[in-house]
């Protein structure tokens, strides 16, 4: 990383262990990063799963499908925030090692008070009040892994992306295919769907205070950075400033947030529209399947082929360039819309059909992610600011993502699944335009 914030920072070393050197001429604990960096990994890919876990709780608590989007897309409201987030994580006093056992901490006492309510009366109440807190600490624990830690890793990139999309990967797998699959097994054997899931969210909270017991113990400090003198609140109004002039000065950069805010806007109406699909009964439209069968679709099958996607598409991208793979990989992310569109038409295909399905759909999602994180990370190092164009970025994606994601319940009831599903499968045009729009932009900035 080129980006002034991370100049200057020397992490704590452990005498007895050996060091490799990182960037900047830092020492770096090899050992330490192989205790901590999967770990951390594991957290992500837990808070990811909790979403999931809540969406299919909400619809078994009776939820209709615009009241459940509408609640997800009010919590995710802190994702849209981040670039102010960012700053506060990167100016405000206390170290990194502080703000990630801060965040899980936070994050382990809000799912043990989600627990604690689900089986009382007031549960969509409390789950409503304790959830914002969850999901500020889950994007805080992202901005600090993701500014401190990730870069000062051993000069082995390819190696340590590959471990943070392994461990992410296994975590949404415990996290969605195991207990989603625990809840539906505990409403068979109790017949109280309240229990059931209470008991899912009191092992979800141990999980993170597990995690935070194990990071208090092998998470190295790294001492707080000095700034200069910063405005109220300890924000740097200049930074952004110069950030935001940075990514509208020019045609690249502009065709590239375009780009990105285009996948964000076909990606998120499948992203909740698929689920709420899976679930949902035959009379409405949708597949009915039990948490039992979510978990192995989507917890299961689905996760297993989005990482093999993403590594293969990572791949590609590398041996052939992002010119070449741009528009086929964005093509290729409509898969999900496609196969879900297809069981809109035959709801009475098979379990095998249906993972089968789920599995070349998933395939084809992960190259997608790939050339949209290509694309992400190349915007992010094209200019001064690296983690303020990413922040802004990112935080673009979730306003576009956290507004559509918001009316797919609701078009959903009006329009039904079949039509929903034509709709969303149309909207990948849009990205795959603009991609056009961006291989023939960056032609012309070569030459």
């Amino acid at each position: 990383m080129t980006d002034h914030n991370y100049t200057g920072d020397t992490p704590c070393t452990l005498s007895s262990m050996p060091q490799t050197e990182g960037q900047g001429g830092q020492r770096v604990p090899r050992r330490v990063s192989w205790l901590w960096l999967p770990s951390l990994s594991f957290s992500d890919g837990v808070s990811m799963a909790v979403v999931v876990l809540l969406l299919v709780m909400l619809c078994r608590f009776g939820l209709n499908n615009s009241q459940t989007t509408l609640v997800l897309a009010l919590l995710c409201i802190p994702f849209s925030l981040r670039p102010l987030l960012e700053k506060v994580v990167a100016h405000f006093r206390g170290t990194t090692k502080v703000w990630i056992l801060t965040s899980e901490f936070i994050s382990a006492l809000a799912l043990w008070g989600v627990a604690f309510v689900i089986p009382t009366p007031y549960r969509l109440e409390g789950t409503l009040c304790l959830l914002p807190f969850f999901m500020f600490s889950i994007v805080l624990h992202r901005i600090a892994v993701e500014r401190f830690y990730l870069p000062l890793c051993p000069p082995l990139p390819g190696l340590h992306t590959l471990i943070v999309k392994l461990f992410r990967g296994v975590a949404m797998l415990f996290g969605i295919g195991c207990m989603a699959m625990v809840a539906g097994n505990m409403e068979v054997l109790t017949r109280n769907i309240r229990y059931s899931w209470s008991l899912v969210f009191y092992v979800m909270a141990g999980i993170f205070f597990f995690l935070w017991l194990w990071h208090s113990i092998f998470l190295p400090v790294r001492p707080h950075p000095a700034y200069p003198e910063s405005d109220l609140f300890g924000l740097h109004k200049g930074e952004y400033e110069e950030a935001l002039n940075g990514i509208l000065s020019g045609s690249s950069n502009r065709v590239s947030l375009l780009l990105m805010a285009s996948f964000a806007l076909a990606a998120s109406f499948p992203l909740l529209g698929i689920p709420l699909f899976v679930i949902d009964m035959p009379h409405n439209g949708g597949l009915g399947m039990s948490p039992q069968e979510f978990a192995l679709i989507v917890g299961t099958v689905s996760v297993g082929a989005v990482f093999f996607g993403n590594v293969l598409g990572t791949r590609l991208c590398r041996k052939y360039g992002l010119r070449l793979c741009l528009l086929p990989m964005t093509v290729l992310f409509s898969g999900p819309s496609l196969a879900a569109l297809y069981m809109s038409f035959n709801l009475s295909v098979s379990l095998a059909i249906v993972c089968l399905l789920f599995s070349i759909a998933g395939v084809a999602a992960g190259v997608g992610f790939a050339a949209l994180s290509a694309v992400t990370a190349r915007f992010a190092a094209s200019g001064r600011g690296e983690v303020c164009r990413r922040s802004v970025m990112l935080g673009v994606m979730a306003v576009v993502a956290t507004l559509c994601g918001g009316m797919t319940g609701i078009l959903e009831e009006n329009i039904g699944y079949r039509q929903f599903f034509v709709m969303s499968s149309w909207m990948y045009v849009v990205p795959a335009i603009v991609a056009v729009m961006y291989i023939a932009n960056d032609k012309i900035r070569l030459k």
